[in-house]
């Protein structure tokens, strides 16, 4: 009868701590992505105003971008943008204030520390694990380009 007490008492020890320690960290692991696409919020607005004051993107609205994104705690090189205007790539190209149609801002940053730090929590208890994905942000702005 002893040995079934001190056994029940080891699982219920061993239950509890995995329910304490799951309700400790994914809170954190969620704030940490809401965190990240919070800033890649940011990024975005910042990444329009650039977009609409020069026309497209540039080369120097290109690296304006970049050093926004080193800013606000994202690795330049892993951060991927492009504005297009009816299909058209605006790397290099410029349009004229007044144009009706409107350029997209396309951002995406890769989201491998946050889904491995909720996957490792997931992992833990069992749960389906998150894919692989991205953060991937998308607006539209008129040009306030004049040529």
């Amino acid at each position: 009868m002893f040995r079934s007490r001190r056994g029940s008492a080891i699982m219920e020890i061993l239950i509890s701590l995995g329910f304490i320690t799951f309700v400790l960290f994914f809170p954190i692991a969620m704030f940490s992505i809401n965190h990240r696409q919070t800033a890649m919020s940011t990024m975005l607005i910042h990444s329009l105003q650039i977009v609409s004051l020069n026309g497209g993107l540039p080369s120097e609205a290109r690296d304006m971008v970049l050093r926004n994104a080193e800013q606000l705690g994202f690795d330049p090189a892993e951060v991927l943008v492009n504005a297009e205007h009816n299909g058209v790539d605006l790397t290099n190209i410029r349009i004229s204030k007044g144009n009706t149609e409107p350029i997209r801002v396309i951002l995406q940053y890769p989201a491998d520390a946050e889904i491995r730090f909720l996957n490792n929590i997931l992992g833990a208890f069992g749960l389906q694990q998150a894919e692989d994905g991205y953060f991937v942000e998308i607006g539209y702005v008129h040009s306030e380009w004049v040529e």
